[in-house]
Parts: structure tokens; C-alpha cells; sequence
């Protein structure tokens, strides 16, 4: 599959700086297509209520193309909260507090193979489909332009040129790298879903991707991965399965058949006293 030269360097202005050694690797993202896949997942945590909202950005050092490759492998992850989000925890005066989680996959689809492998990773409390996620080259490039940016920001603030060191930042509102400027927030990637929740929910991962299917680029896909991340009101993330639904128990069954004939007996009796 070839996508045309023309579309590629026409669909997306190439005008956000570039990252480059940074603290989270955003895959080249602010220049749509010239990535490797090597794009890290990082977690986000606002807290946008009170007198002082902050937010909270953590390289967790999982590439995108890993945990794509194999999702399962990353079940029962735990990040225990740091410095920098116990202090946002401890600091909260009365807001509500929300997380998402990103990465970027930004391969270069010129070449036919990596039609599969442009694109990002988002969390999302809805389920996502090509309906309601951005539409081909041009609509997922400038999200991932508005990752780069914001991923730029954020390890400015870190202030570490070392991809190897998965570090924090901690940054107040009025910070260019704070979660709800221009480049990041709810619906950063321009769509209708939100991509973040609130503490102690959980959320799925999916992938927003081109169209293998379609060679002019215009069209996307959505992959769908197993588990679910968590942020728990201690600010422990984790990556777990799906909880299945407990069965119940012979004796509870056994229980719920007795109490049935009992109701049976008393309306019996109850038809045959109003006989007499």
C-alpha cells in the first residue's frame, strides 16, 4: 500500500518544535510520520478544582509497539505514586481529579507496511470506533502534533534530556505543560469521546490507526486491547484484567429454589383459606 507523496506532506503543518532526548519519547510526534514506534506511554493527572489546580505527567516506559505487540504481557503492571503525585493527592482543596493515559505510533505510512503502525494510543471510558475518533492522515496527524506539543512542554518542565529516566513532572496552571492548556486535556486528540476518569475508575486502551484497507489514508481504525487501566484514590496505577463476573455459589442456588416453593405453599394456602 503507497500513499501518495503529496498527501503526506500536504495533510499536516509541520510548525511544532520538535522533541528530541527527552524525558518521555512522543516518537517525533510534533512531525506526523517520521516516528519508529517508539513512542512511550506517560500518565496524566489533573486537579483542576480550588484555589491552585496542578497537574501531573509520568513517563511509565512502556512503547507504544510493545505494549501493542502484546498487551497481555503488561497485565498485573503497578506504578506506586511518587513524590510529585502524593503531593497533588495531599494538596487537593476540593476538586475533582482525572487521568488519562497516551503514547504515540508514529511510523511512517508512506511506505505500504506501516499503514498498521501510525497512529496513538488513548484511554477512553467510551467505547471508540471510526465514528467518533479522528478520520485518516490528516485528522490523526494533528493529534499527533498536539502530543508532541504537549509532551515537549512537559519535559521542559522536567528538565532531563534522558530518554532512559522515566521521570515526573508537577506543574501548575499556569505552566505550558499544565493538562488542560491548548495541546492536552479531555478530548485532546480533537474527537467527541473523552479520554480520561475520574480516581478509583478504570478505563480501556485503544489504538487509533489508519485504514490498512484503504491505501489513500483517508480512512482510520480503532484496535481494542484486553484490560483496563486503574487509577486508585492512592494514586496507584495498574494495568489489570477485566474483572470477570463471580459465579454463584451451588448453595445460593439451592437457596433461592427453597425460598421459591415456600412462596408456592403460602399462596396455597393462602387460595384455600379464602375457599372456606
Amino acid at each position: 500500500m503507497k500513499m501518495k507523496t503529496k498527501a503526506l506532506v500536504a495533510a499536516v503543518s509541520l510548525a511544532a518544535a520538535v522533541q528530541a532526548n527527552a524525558a518521555i519519547n512522543a516518537d517525533n510526534a510534533s512531525f506526523p510520520g517520521t516516528g519508529t514506534g517508539a513512542g512511550e506511554l506517560f500518565l496524566s493527572v489533573i486537579d483542576r478544582g480550588g484555589s491552585a489546580p496542578e497537574s501531573y505527567t509520568l513517563d511509565l516506559g512502556i512503547t507504544a509497539s510493545a505494549f501493542r505487540a502484546n498487551p497481555n504481557s503488561f497485565l498485573g503492571t503497578t506504578f506506586a505514586a511518587d513524590g510529585n503525585l502524593n503531593s497533588l493527592l495531599t494538596n487537593n482543596d476540593g476538586g475533582t481529579i482525572h487521568w488519562n493515559i497516551a503514547a504515540a505510533n508514529n511510523a511512517d505510512p508512506s511506505n505500504g507496511t506501516d499503514f498498521l503502525n501510525y497512529g496513538y494510543l488513548t484511554t477512553s471510558l467510551s467505547n471508540l470506533t471510526p465514528a467518533n475518533t479522528p478520520q485518516g492522515f490528516t485528522y490523526i496527524g494533528a493529534a499527533l502534533q498536539k502530543l508532541g506539543s504537549y509532551v515537549y512542554n512537559v519535559n521542559q518542565a522536567a528538565g532531563n534530556s534522558n530518554v532512559a529516566l522515566n521521570n515526573s513532572t508537577l506543574v501548575n496552571g499556569g505552566d505550558a505543560a499544565f493538562y488542560d492548556g491548548p495541546n492536552w486535556g479531555n478530548n485532546w486528540d480533537g474527537a467527541s469521546h473523552g479520554s480520561e476518569a475520574a480516581l478509583a475508575e478504570s478505563m480501556s486502551m485503544f489504538f487509533v490507526g489508519l485504514d490498512p484497507a484503504d491505501d489513500t489514508g483517508a480512512t482510520s481504525r480503532v484496535d481494542t486491547f484486553s484490560g483496563l487501566w486503574s487509577l486508585a484514590s492512592n494514586g496507584s496505577l495498574t494495568f489489570a484484567s477485566a474483572a470477570a463476573p463471580v459465579p454463584l455459589p451451588p448453595a445460593v442456588w439451592l437457596l433461592g429454589s427453597a425460598l421459591v416453593g415456600l412462596v408456592g405453599v403460602g399462596r396455597r394456602r393462602n387460595t384455600a383459606g379464602m375457599a372456606a
